[in-house]
């Protein structure tokens, strides 16, 4: 199963890219191409970018998986965005970018700068009005993510908060390519998801037996297998960012026993 987005590296670029779901010409392609910086390896758990830090250097990540954290004094920290491959980190369309949360590799991470993205995107809409769409798209994208993390910790259920999470990992994974059937990749530590979920490690593990002895989950060698995507969705109230163009109501949720 592919980990990686091979099609970013710039050699790849001869036909048109979907970049945050939005359909570039081959113009636009060609220019995120010439934009795209050399390949930069970043090591698992390595602080990417501190609270304060400028946002003036976008990175697309190529493979591996990061996120945007707070840290506590102790140590602890609480993971409130996760980046996936084909993501931008440190994307920032406010006229004055700083960050507000530090970025961090959750696994070995290969990343891509992208420096004039935001100039492009801010300044000549009108001459890349695609790279202008999907840029905002992404910070759609990424705020709609992030309520629904906000979501999961303050009113989910255990269960609740590892199947939607799972959900949101299958879904994004499928816009990239790098998810098969049902399956996909999940190289985090039970500590990563955790630190997300606003469980213990121990927790964690508790609940993917659960739902494994449910037989809505397969874990295998680092693989999931979503079993009954549909009643996982319905059980945890699981969304599409999509969706809220489409209704205006709140969705049934189905009580299930645990």
């Amino acid at each position: 199963m592919k980990a990686d987005l091979d099609r970013y590296a710039p050699a790849a670029f001869g036909g048109i890219l979907t970049f945050g779901g939005i359909n570039l010409s081959r113009a636009e392609s060609a220019l995120l191409a010439r934009q795209l910086g050399a390949i930069q390896t970043h090591r698992p758990n390595v602080r990417l970018l501190s609270e304060g830090d400028m946002l003036d250097r976008p990175r697309l990540i190529r493979s591996g998986w990061a996120c945007r954290v707070r840290f506590l004094s102790d140590g602890r920290r609480q993971i409130l965005n996760y980046y996936l491959p084909g993501d931008i980190l440190g994307l920032s369309l406010d006229p004055d970018p700083v960050a507000l949360a530090g970025y961090a590799s959750l696994t070995r991470l290969m990343t891509m700068e992208v420096g004039t993205l935001r100039t492009l995107a801010l300044d000549r809409p009108d001459e890349y009005p695609e790279l202008a769409a999907a840029c905002r798209r992404m910070k759609v994208h990424e705020e709609f993510y992030l309520l629904a993390q906000i979501t999961r910790i303050g009113r989910q259920k255990a269960y609740e908060r590892v199947a939607h999470l799972l959900l949101e990992f299958y879904s994004r994974l499928s816009r990239t390519g790098l998810a098969e059937g049902a399956s996909f990749q999940l190289p985090l530590t039970q500590e990563a998801l955790a630190d997300g979920l606003g469980l213990s490690a121990v927790h964690v593990n508790r609940t993917f037996k659960l739902l494994k002895r449910k037989n809505y989950v397969r874990v295998e060698r680092g693989t999931v297998t979503l079993l009954e995507r549909e009643a996982l969705a319905e059980m945890c109230g699981f969304r599409e960012p999509e969706d809220l163009f489409q209704v205006d109501t709140v969705p049934h949720k189905t009580a299930v026993s645990f």
